[in-house]
């Protein structure tokens, strides 16, 4: 009887260097089991194939796919050519698939997803337990090195051991998904899983790290929108693990002040003599929001009705500082914020859109990358990761519960407004973090200091700094800031007099400590709100 071909089941998802791979079986005279969407692309390419109708993972009957996994699992190298009845030839899978994260909605989606993704793992599975007789390729990656050993007739043991490992990896990245998807909306599930195994997929290799010496790459969690998913480089060269840091972190900020502060507000309130109603915090429709970050360290906020004013309070705080930082934008960058932004050097900007007039702007400055997102979303939670293991915690999105205002004189509306936007800036800074807003714009920021009086300190230094830069163009105005909003609980000290001093009326904090009555008595004489909101906000 004639020697039987070899086969190679080919049936993927991600069809990069496919075209390769198959050519080169073509060549060998090896033949193809292929179906579905792979069989219409290798028809579509003049690649030969042939139909293998127990590929088809919606139809086909149990006991037809566990046959043709058996041919799989029994395929041995001394065998497979002798009887074409008994013998198993599959010397060959090209399988892969994308793990994701599956959500209640769009179920038929799910379905066949399920069914697509649990069918190619149980093809993977057969050939991982026969991985000294079948070639597992699963990562294109790996592609030209397969056909530059089976060319030789010289495919190693260390080759085949190294692709059965990246098949497992795949394997488990699926079954880290499912377990996920399934436990994360069950009402009898832990929110923190026994095993902390969910799918990253690893989206890019980065320039370099932190440090020039340093490599690493950009991971993006399967089947979730997200910052990272969401993101579309422009222009300019692959980004750094600063620049991804900085640019994503300066995003989120963007994304908590429209999901907090775009829609109306009312907040359960409380004054000194027991009666209640409700504070409004006035939503910032048709405004929009940039954050300047450097070192993931806020060094400039604002809010205008358009972007530019946006942008120059913004640079109000200190625009000596912004060299190789990122900028992020709610609204679609224009050429009138395109000709500002490259009067600096920026590393990044980050916006919904850019225009094709800004585009032809940056165009000139290359060393700007330009980073278009899809929108904002919520974190599953914060995350830290140690020698040996990793700590995790549910996000702090919620600013406040309740207010209690502990002085005679309540915030105005538009101190209420300023407020908000400060709790928003300290709630995603190193702690001890404190604020300093006026007109919408910081004057002031101070984080990761072990000291709340420090932070009061250099808070209240940062803000008469930038009274005195701008006193000529603010026509002498010696205020350095309408409200303070602090991390924590602070006691009454000489920074605080001096920002009251300086024109603050306003300051919110957690309170709780044994000098709160001496701070409340001396902002009642000065005619200063003070709001407890009873919440810390601490940030590591």
């Amino acid at each position: 009887m004639q020697d039987m071909k070899k086969s190679a089941v080919v049936f993927v998802e991600n069809r990069e260097s496919l075209l390769h791979l198959c050519s080169y079986l073509q060549e060998s005279d090896w033949q193809i089991l292929s179906f579905g969407d792979t069989a219409e692309y290798l028809k579509t390419n003049e690649i030969p194939y042939k139909a293998e109708r127990n590929l088809d993972y919606l139809s086909s009957s149990v006991s037809d796919t566990s046959s043709f996994m058996q041919k799989i699992l029994l395929t041995s190298h001394s065998e497979y050519s002798r009887n074409a009845d008994t013998d198993n030839n599959v010397r060959l899978l090209c399988v892969n698939c994308t793990p994701r994260l599956m959500h209640k909605k769009n179920n038929s989606d799910n379905l066949n997803n399920e069914k697509y993704a649990s069918f190619i793992v149980s093809l993977i599975r057969s050939g991982i337990i026969n991985y000294k007789n079948v070639l597992i390729l699963t990562d294109p990656v790996d592609y030209n090195e397969a056909v530059i050993q089976m060319r030789t007739d010289s495919v190693s043991m260390e080759f085949r051991e190294y692709l059965m490992g990246k098949a497992l990896n795949l394997v488990s990245a699926y079954d880290a998904a499912v377990s996920f998807s399934i436990l994360r909306s069950s009402p009898y599930a832990d929110p923190f899983l026994n095993y902390l195994m969910i799918p990253y997929k690893k989206k890019r290799v980065l320039q370099h790290g932190a440090n020039e010496q340093q490599s690493s790459a950009l991971y993006s969690l399967c089947g979730e929108e997200g910052t990272v998913n969401g993101v579309k480089l422009l222009q300019g060269n692959v980004p750094t693990y600063a620049v991804v840091s900085d640019s994503t972190y300066a995003w989120e900020l963007v994304g908590n002040l429209y999901m907090n502060l775009k829609t109306q507000m009312a907040v359960e309130s409380e004054n000194r003599d027991g009666y209640k109603f409700n504070t409004q915090i006035m939503p910032l429709t048709g405004t929009v929001f940039c954050i300047i970050v450097k070192h993931k360290l806020i060094v400039g906020a604002g809010i205008a009705t358009n972007s530019v004013d946006s942008f120059r309070k913004a640079l109000n705080y200190d625009s000596t500082v912004i060299n190789n930082a990122s900028i992020a934008c709610s609204s679609a960058v224009d050429a009138d914020l395109a000709k500002e932004i490259i009067k600096y050097k920026f590393t990044s900007v980050i916006a919904p859109g850019f225009t094709e007039e800004a585009r032809n702007i940056f165009s000139e400055h290359q060393v700007i990358r330009l980073l278009q997102t899809n929108g904002f979303e919520k974190k599953h939670y914060d995350a830290e990761n140690m020698n040996g293991g990793i700590l995790v915690q549910s996000v702090d999105d919620i600013m406040f519960e309740k207010l209690f205002i502990c002085t005679t004189k309540r915030p105005s509306q538009e101190e209420m407004n300023q407020l908000a936007f400060g709790t928003i800036m300290v709630m995603n800074s190193h702690s001890y973090a404190a604020v300093v807003i006026k007109d919408n714009g910081i004057t002031g920021i101070s984080s990761s200091f072990g000291s709340r009086l420090k932070t009061l300190q250099n808070v209240t230094y940062e803000a008469k700094q930038t009274m005195k830069k701008h006193l000529d163009e603010n026509n002498g105005d010696e205020k350095i800031g309408d409200v303070l909003v602090c991390d924590s609980a602070i006691p009454l000290c000489d920074s605080v007099k001096e920002l009251i001093d300086g024109g603050v009326t306003a300051i919110m904090q957690t309170g709780g400590l044994q000098e709160d009555k001496e701070l409340i008595d001396y902002c009642d004489e000065k005619g200063v709100s003070m709001i407890f909101t009873g919440r810390t906000h601490y940030h590591y």
